[in-house]
């Protein structure tokens, strides 16, 4: 049924297994067409009777099913960078897919986001280290690895999954100061994983161009001059032979991983890697005492909880054009 442009499009096959329920908006300045479409499958091949009903029924699913995928959309506002997930569907499919795929990312997220506002409501300055405190902390990241490995399934299990997962143990380290240096070899061991999973295929990463030289080297200096103005403060260090030379390996790490981040061309993960860095260096000065911020450990925790998110989130758009989402995708 048509009207002047402006229609709607009803496909019913009484031999098939298939109902197509749509409306197209055709625009008068450039032609294009949206076609936004609901399939419903049936497993039966018999004759399929198809009356009043059955019709408005499909019609109200189409409806329901455009309010919820359209609210999501507005809360989580994340359609647009994961556009690329349905590269391979036609055009007029993408948007409507797009917007489930982001609902249920922004869904699956939801207990990270619920454990980051725990952290941050109950610790205070005068919070004392404790195992329960610590598990609280870690929660995030367990959570967020968690998602990940329900995303892309055990193929990244040595990458950014693992990554997540020592940090999780830095984290439960960083809880007591003797046990520093252990969590700063957790955390070198989560860098290490991120720059292995950069590297993979998965990444498709690009050649080298003027740019990310530039930009590497930017970062290069950034990390050599922050090592610069921390070494007085190094030295003060009761253990200062060894956490000297491991505080510059761990600078190193970090600018290795942000310098192949770059290689990537991913927004989210360049962000994340890049976010990362400034939280490291946040903890640095707070650790060694070489400056004084107020409401640092906020601002600590705050972006290094971000940063992770971001890296999480740009490895699952790394999946795009995967099988692993091919469920998505129209058969």
């Amino acid at each position: 049924r048509t009207r002047d442009g402006v229609g709607d499009h009803l496909n019913l096959r009484s031999q098939g297994t298939t109902i197509l329920i749509g409306e197209h908006h055709s625009n008068a300045r450039d032609g294009r067409k949206n076609l936004s479409l609901l399939r419903l499958r049936y497993c039966s091949s018999q004759n399929l009777h198809c009356d009043r009903i059955s019709i408005n029924l499909a019609a109200l699913l189409l409806f329901c099913q455009k309010q919820v995928v359209g609210w999501c959309s507005a809360v989580v506002g994340w359609s647009d960078p994961l556009e690329s997930l349905c590269s391979s569907t036609p055009k007029c499919h993408n948007k409507p897919i797009t917007q489930s795929i982001s609902c249920a990312l922004f869904l699956s997220l939801l207990p990270f986001f619920a454990s980051t506002g725990l952290y941050f409501y109950l610790w205070t300055p005068e919070s004392k280290p404790s195992i329960i405190f610590a598990a609280v902390k870690s929660a995030p990241i367990l959570l967020l690895a968690a998602v990940v490995l329900s995303w892309n399934g055990c193929q990244n299990v040595l990458g950014v999954v693992g990554g997540l997962l020592f940090s999780a143990v830095g984290d439960w380290c960083l809880i007591w100061s003797e046990y520093f240096l252990h969590g700063m070899g957790a955390f070198s061991a989560s860098h290490l994983l991120y720059s292995l999973a950069f590297l993979s295929s998965r990444y498709a990463t690009h050649s080298s161009s003027s740019w990310t030289r530039i930009l590497s080297l930017i970062l290069l200096l950034i990390g050599g001059a922050f090592y610069f103005y921390l070494y007085p403060f190094l030295q003060k260090a009761p253990n200062f032979k060894i956490e000297t030379p491991a505080v510059g390996a761990y600078i190193f790490l970090t600018v290795f991983m942000g310098a192949l981040a770059i290689r990537t061309r991913r927004f989210a993960t360049l962000m994340g890697s890049l976010v990362f860095m400034v939280s490291d260096m946040s903890l640095a000065v707070q650790v060694f005492n070489a400056a004084k911020i107020a409401h640092v450990h906020y601002f600590v925790m705050g972006t290094y909880y971000l940063a992770q998110l971001l890296i999480a989130v740009g490895d699952i758009r790394a999946s795009e054009n995967k099988e692993d989402f091919g469920k998505w995708k129209r058969p």
